[in-house]
């Protein structure tokens, strides 16, 4: 016999982000050194924005600001890519961190999104994938954490996930 709806739940929206993250490449960001001297990616460090899309990417575009990420997720999924993956982004508040990980802001702003969206947790999930897959280390659920600066020069935590290939892409 089919198995009746649960009571009280409502089903969870539909995510139409693609599982293959597509990214726009933005290059604007001076802040970033070239090259990572020798360091290989092995975390993914996942911040929040504290301000709108927007802001973030004109704050990674000015270099008093003297922050940037790799990539930025909007409410909607789509994900700018603003530092490429073999240079050094300054996202995560600690130079041995930005060498060897790579950074993922998810716009989280209280006016123009005050909650992470289906699509953003899509894309920052598959995005995450892809960067393990093409560095080459696997993923666990324990992250290590810091405090680092936003865009918008507030604290704010972070995780840096690494590991013992416990969480699966596939």
């Amino acid at each position: 016999a089919p198995r009746a709806e649960p009571q009280g739940r409502a089903a969870a929206p539909a995510v139409a982000f693609p599982y293959r993250p597509q990214p726009e490449w933005l290059p604007r960001s001076p802040n970033r050194d070239v090259g990572r001297a020798g360091a290989p990616a092995r975390y993914v460090v996942i911040h929040y924005t504290a301000i709108s899309y927007e802001r973030t990417l004109k704050a990674f575009s000015l270099p008093s600001s003297g922050v940037s990420a790799r990539y930025t997720i909007r409410p909607d999924g789509h994900i700018a890519h603003m530092v490429g993956e073999a240079d050094t982004a300054w996202h995560a508040g600690n130079y041995w961190y930005n060498q060897r990980s790579i950074g993922i802001e998810l716009e989280l702003d209280p006016v123009t999104n005050p909650a992470y969206t289906p699509q953003q947790r899509s894309a920052a999930a598959a995005l995450t994938c892809a960067i393990s897959g093409r560095h080459g280390f696997p993923l666990d659920r324990a992250p290590s954490s810091g405090r680092t600066r936003s865009p918008a020069r507030a604290g704010r935590s972070t995780r840096a996930r690494r590991g013992a290939g416990r969480t699966s892409c596939g």
